[in-house]
């Protein structure tokens, strides 16, 4: 068993808010006053493989609007604001840049490394870190943090002891198991006293309880909502519009991903998904443009009627779903039938059994409750000296980036606030 003392500021996680936050931190604090434990043998490890590898790790739009907490409380969104104000995306790009990673947008404000390598994100935090002193050791998994009346006591999974006056929490949620994410940080927290909003998956797959397998690979652009029913009442809880991916499960893509992080096993409550394939047209509008096609298109067989308009596969699983058989030709559908196939175009509906696994999960909705931090610092109001920074608070947004820019804001607040309490007592 080694010990090791006299560390200044303790970080618990090398992910994107941890390598952020002892970048801040060293601008404040000598280096080699500075440590931070990683589970893994790698720091980053979950940050290499964002965007398949080529790291979309900021979004030039993200503005506090765009994120949710779990508890949904106007406190909670006002606690966003307060948060990120301070912190935009363009200040974020400004410090990647000093640190030799431009940035290029690509479609809807996504930035990436010039590079377009996940690698140059995470060698140029690394650089940073160790050309100011920063220590950093891996595969030292934080087991036990503990308050004490001259700051915090830690130890590893290997029995090392270390020391430190602060200590930052960045530890990461539950999403990416394959990635070491098992939701460490939250045991730590709530060893601390803290409240833990119960963490679900999100950003992730959405399974259907009688997914139609014929359209296994369909990808149409569409409008995905999720609605509830509780207690007799029905309401639509989100929705998102982008390309629809089926699967043999259920449904994928980013707009299944966006609104993924609402659905919650409760008792007494069911979900639905409906899909819309036509956002573009009410369905006064919707019903006019079929039944002009059934003119235009009288001789043609009725197999054919929404070919073209969808892809094939998904054609033929709308007119099974209207109830209107393929056999004949499109002028001896029924008004009544030209009807339904706009209606069943327009919201075709399939009951939720559940999301994908916390393995599939590209991030974790929920963690520490936000009404215990305070935003400014990401200080603990509990616990002197703690802070948090990343996906271990009850903070999560939609696929684009919006996620990493939360890392590296949340983490840039933090490092500098622990770094300006050392410094400055």
């Amino acid at each position: 068993m080694e010990h090791q003392q006299d560390h200044d500021i303790v970080i618990i996680g090398a992910g994107a808010s941890g390598l952020m936050a002892a970048a801040a931190a060293s601008e404040h604090v000598p280096g080699r006053r500075i440590l931070v434990l990683e589970k893994n043998p790698i720091v980053g490890k979950k940050l290499y493989a964002t965007g398949n590898g080529r790291c979309n790790f900021l979004n030039r739009t993200a503005c506090p609007a765009d994120y949710y907490s779990r508890e949904r409380s106007a406190s909670s969104l006002r606690w966003i604001h307060a948060a990120l104000e301070n912190m935009p995306p363009s200040a974020l790009a400004k410090i990647f840049h000093r640190m030799g990673v431009p940035a290029v947008e690509q479609e809807e404000g996504r930035l990436y490394p010039r590079s377009l390598q996940a690698e140059s994100v995470v060698e140029a935090l690394l650089y940073t870190i160790r050309s100011a002193g920063v220590s950093v050791r891996t595969d030292a998994a934080a087991v036990v943090c503990r308050r004490t009346s001259g700051g915090f006591v830690l130890r590893d999974i290997l029995g090392n002891t270390y020391t430190g006056g602060c200590v930052i929490l960045a530890t990461g949620g539950k999403a990416g198991l394959q990635y070491g994410s098992q939701g460490d940080g939250y045991r730590l927290a709530d060893a601390l006293g803290h409240r833990i909003v119960k963490p679900i998956p999100a950003l992730t797959q959405i399974l259907l309880e009688d997914a139609d397998s014929s359209l296994f690979g369909v990808r149409v652009r569409g409008e995905v909502s999720l609605w509830r029913s509780r207690e007799g009442a029905v309401d639509r809880i989100a929705r998102d519009e982008g390309e629809i991916q089926l699967t043999r499960e259920g449904l994928s893509g980013i707009c299944t991903f966006n609104i993924s992080r609402f659905y919650e096993i409760e008792a007494g409550v069911e979900y639905t998904a409906r899909l819309d394939f036509f956002p573009e047209y009410s369905p006064e509008k919707m019903h006019a443009i079929l039944a002009e096609r059934q003119q235009m298109l009288a001789d043609r067989p009725v197999e054919t009627f929404l070919k073209g308009m969808v892809p094939g596969k998904l054609a033929d699983a709308l007119l099974r779903e209207a109830g209107v058989a393929s056999e004949g030709v499109c002028g001896e559908l029924s008004s009544g039938e030209v009807r339904e196939i706009a209606e069943v175009s327009k919201g075709y509906r399939r009951r939720v059994a559940g999301t994908k696994s916390w393995k599939d999960a590209q991030v974790t909705a929920g963690g520490v409750s936000l009404a215990e931090v305070d935003p400014s610092t990401l200080l603990s109001k509990l616990v002197p000296g703690l802070f948090f920074a990343g996906e271990i608070l009850d903070v999560d947004g939609p696929c684009g980036g919006y996620n990493l820019t939360w890392a590296f804001a949340s983490g840039r607040i933090a490092g500098t606030a622990a770094g300006e309490m050392v410094c400055c007592g």
